[in-house]
């Protein structure tokens, strides 16, 4: 198990009379740390300020840990708020964004967790395997694992962040998954979707990702002022991905109270904490996905089970009975990405799986919940101008090694005709977990822009 450092122990008994029920620190992670990174000074603890604004603040760190903070009434409320303070990526502000938050969600009767994640310097990542947001997810995990020990319901675990934290809950909002069903680690195969979170002047950090949401995103409050000129643009990105799929979204805005007003006691934005504790009380302990969880979690459940993957997308896309189509990028692909836009292409009518493609595409490993009998249904297109009469791409695809498709050619069984749809279905049978798809050229490339995997 590894702590926080003797420095932060010593820091953290200044606490210790005004704490609720508190359990011993834990590691985030047990065994590897993933995207793990070494930094070159040690991890400190710090005092800023002076007086009342005196803080303390976490530097440096590489291994993320946690602290649960129990109310202590004799009838918890049943909600989990994991609490993320902010500081730019570079620093926590553990008092004022930290416990100071976790006794105030104390005294209304939720369970605390104040979370350390790590800071900068981490390397270059993309949005889903950012470190901070992996150590989120892991004791998002960790906690659903852990809900009968701790008193808690496993469905009402949720995020209140600010500033750098809000950005990260963010992110844990937008990007998340049902967890590995095939994982060694029992909390791996757990959902890190949280439940609700709340944002304390912060936002979505980047426009591009607002495509990214979807009807399955969290609730969410928010509050922020109006004079702070750091974070007020990214701050409506969430409201206006959420609003087209009836997400509940409370925000306020405050005329004054700049950057890190935190708990606010001596600011107009002081209200905020009233009017949170409303929506904990209501949206947080009652809001119900109108999507089913098999809809929009990345790996659905073994009932029912029907995985939709857009090759080449980006992110998740939801077609017109409401269905969710994930990205192809964590199935072991290979091959470049070609993305069209909005083109037409007949035959069918879902358009979208048909903007992106990979070709030269050799290899697909998908894990599947069980083994035995299923359906595999691929969704092909040939857009590429250059393409103008037959045997210019022809491939076989191959399951398990074994031969489903032989010398498809698909200017040829489109009828000659290109930005038309072509589906081939076969069945299959797995027999180690996991369905492997290859493609072997015969002329030119492979392609393919969608794959269904259907139990039976």
């Amino acid at each position: 198990m590894r702590f926080w450092g003797l420095v932060l122990t010593a820091v953290l008994m200044v606490f210790s009379a005004a704490r609720a029920d508190s359990l011993p620190q834990r590691g985030v992670f047990t065994d590897s740390i993933p995207n793990y990174y070494s930094a070159d000074k040690p991890e400190v603890v710090k005092k800023t300020g002076q007086g009342d604004d005196a803080e303390m603040e976490v530097r440096n760190v590489t291994v993320p840990a946690y602290e649960i903070l129990r109310p202590s009434i004799p009838a918890p409320s049943g909600l989990a708020v994991i609490v993320c303070p902010g500081g730019g990526f570079r620093s926590l502000r553990i008092t004022r964004e930290g416990y100071d938050i976790a006794h105030w969600l104390n005294s209304l009767g939720h369970t605390a967790v104040v979370l350390k994640y790590r800071l900068k310097p981490y390397p270059e990542s993309g949005p889903r395997d950012f470190p901070p947001l992996l150590d989120l997810q892991r004791l998002i995990r960790i906690l659903r694992y852990r809900s009968h020990e701790l008193d808690v319901n496993p469905s009402r675990i949720g995020i209140i962040g600010f500033s750098a934290g809000s950005m990260l809950a963010h992110r844990a909002a937008v990007f998340f998954d049902q967890g590995e069903p095939l994982a060694v680690d029992s909390i791996d195969r757990i959902s890190c979707r949280p439940d609700f979170f709340v944002s304390v002047y912060g936002g979505l950090e980047r426009e591009v990702w607002v495509d990214s949401i979807t009807g399955a995103c969290p609730p969410s409050f928010h509050a922020l002022a109006a004079d702070d000129r750091l974070i007020f643009g990214m701050s409506m990105r969430y409201l206006r991905g959420t609003r087209k799929y009836n997400v509940p979204v409370e925000m306020h805005v405050f005329p004054y109270g700049g950057h890190g007003f935190g708990l606010a006691r001596s600011s107009p934005a002081s209200a905020w904490t009233r009017l949170c504790e409303t929506f904990l009380n209501t949206t947080a302990k009652t809001y119900q996905p109108k999507m089913r969880p098999e809809e929009f979690y990345s790996v659905p459940k073994e009932k029912g089970f029907h995985l939709r993957i857009n090759v080449g997308a980006d992110r998740y896309y939801q077609d017109d009975e409401g269905h969710l189509w994930e990205s192809d990028s964590a199935y072991n692909v290979s091959g470049p990405v070609v993305t069209r836009g909005p083109i037409s292409i007949a035959n069918t009518q879902s358009d979208f799986i048909y903007r992106t493609e990979r070709y030269s595409v050799q290899r697909f490993d998908i894990p599947v919940p069980r083994n035995g009998a299923y359906r595999v249904r691929l969704h092909f297109a040939e857009t590429f101008d250059g393409t103008r009469s037959a045997n210019q791409r022809v491939f076989s695809v191959f399951a398990e090694g074994e031969p489903v498709i032989e010398e498809l050619d698909i200017y040829k069984e489109a009828g000659k005709k290109r930005n038309t749809a072509v589906v081939k279905t076969f069945p299959i049978t797995v027999s180690d977990s996991q369905l492997t798809l290859s493609f072997k050229t015969d002329v030119g490339s492979a392609l393919v822009n969608g794959i269904e995997v259907i139990a039976q």
